[in-house]
């Protein structure tokens, strides 16, 4: 099989910013992009910034992307055997609102707080035609909401630390309208300490609930942690890093999009790892 379709493709992009007062900030955006083979799309993005004091900023956010058939989903054709070609697949598009607050906590520490939507629509989804060979096809919508707070920065003098937890739902247009692979909590905690004068101690903590497969099922809820040591300046020209990855051994398997025959794929267990970080000669 032989396709010979070159694509030419430009975008064209606009921004602007304006102040609308000492506390108000509006930026507007919008981009062109023009394919000779696939559809012209056109994206726009806003912002609307306020800021009523140092320590306090609010963002109101709008934007619309979308993604371009590749090339294997408009043409791939191997005579009917597997799969047929859709040289009229539409991008697919997504709208997303979104609302962000962050607030400064003292000199050190701050906080960011986000409430979030989108739709994508036009998703490409493999369906089985009536000759039974996969077309890729404008069919899917996926609709998600969700809520993340995050606190960074330095509580002390020594210590570097991020934490973060976020909820969210998303569905699609399954029977059951949960999207695969799409946990509702996630949350992380990361910190970094001093050894010494010639080391960094970092750990970081990861909880993700449980994700639904292509086959309907649902993933065990997971906890990992890794843990890592790194060198400041005890070599010329040279760092090292080495630490254990999924520290507590925790078996555990992702969700994959193979086919709901084979839908999830094992995770490696506790790992230990080392790298050498060369830096340019001063």
């Amino acid at each position: 099989m032989n396709i010979d379709r070159p694509d030419k493709s430009f975008a064209l992009f606009a921004q602007e910013e304006r102040k609308l007062s000492d506390r108000w900030k509006l930026d507007l955006g919008l981009r062109f992009d023009f394919s000779s083979y696939r559809q012209s799309f056109l994206s726009p993005r806003a912002a609307l910034i306020y800021q009523p004091s140092s320590e306090w900023t609010y963002k109101f956010l709008y934007g619309r992307g979308f993604r371009n058939p590749s090339a294997f989903e408009l043409f791939f054709d191997d005579g009917g055997r597997s799969g047929a070609p859709n040289p009229n697949a539409r991008p697919e598009k997504a709208d997303a609102i979104e609302v962000d607050v962050e607030r400064r906590l003292g000199k050190r520490m701050n906080l960011v707080a986000a409430a979030y939507g989108y739709r994508l629509r036009d998703f490409l989804v493999g369906v089985y035609t009536d000759a039974g060979v996969i077309q890729y096809q404008n069919l899917g919508r996926i609709r998600s909401a969700g809520f993340e707070m995050e606190i960074n920065g330095r509580p002390s003098a020594w210590l570097e630390a991020t934490a973060s937890y976020a909820i969210q739902k998303s569905d699609d247009n399954e029977p059951d309208g949960r999207l695969e692979n799409s946990p509702v909590h996630l949350a992380k905690l990361r910190f970094a300490v001093p050894w010494g004068r010639k080391f960094d101690v970092s750990s970081g903590m990861q909880y993700s609930s449980s994700r639904r497969t292509l086959a309907g099922a649902y993933t065990t809820p997971v906890y990992l942690a890794d843990f890592t040591i790194t060198t400041k300046g005890l070599l010329p020209n040279f760092d090292v890093r080495l630490g254990i990855r999924n520290t507590v051994n925790r078996q555990y398997s992702d969700p994959i999009a193979l086919n709901p025959l084979v839908d999830t794929m094992r995770q490696p267990g506790r790992s230990f790892f080392v790298e050498l970080i060369a830096h340019a000669a001063r």
